[in-house]
């Protein structure tokens, strides 16, 4: 069980910047120091965000986080492979507020949902370090980026 300071946490991007700095924000408020990798303003978004799940996995991070996937028809088995790197390499990855998830649900650990209004979401922090750690958690969490 690792320390959250000492915690090595990657967090893919996506195109909506707003939303991922408040998903960075929250981390940070909870003690945790994520890396940040944007995709916004590249040629292919989704191909930018597999090629940070490749190089997050052999810096052997403790957890990747990839927010707003979109494994669809033309990406899929991009998708897999990229995903398939991160399991072989023993790193757990979350799906942040996914567009599409691929289906082969074993390449990820849970997916999380931003919902700042439910008054029982899990603070993202806190469900990051579960998922990291290996505790006991749910497959499909919601989420919320508000500190307390």
């Amino acid at each position: 069980m690792e320390d959250r300071d000492s915690l090595s946490i990657a967090m893919i991007g996506s195109d909506d910047v707003t939303v991922d700095s408040m998903a960075m924000d929250a981390m940070e408020a909870g003690k945790l120091k994520p890396v940040y990798i944007t995709v916004s303003g590249t040629v292919d978004a989704q191909s930018t965000a597999q090629q940070g799940v490749r190089d997050m996995a052999q810096r052997k991070a403790d957890l990747i986080i990839i927010a707003g996937i979109d494994a669809n028809e033309a990406n899929a088995e991009n998708w897999n492979d990229a995903l398939e790197t991160a399991r072989k390499a023993g790193v757990p990855v979350v799906l942040l507020n996914p567009i599409a998830v691929p289906k082969d649900n074993k390449l990820y650990a849970a997916t999380m949902t931003v919902n700042d209004r439910m008054t029982d979401a899990i603070p993202l922090d806190d469900a990051a370090v579960a998922v990291a750690n290996n505790d006991p958690h749910d497959r499909e969490m919601l989420v919320t980026t508000i500190t307390h």
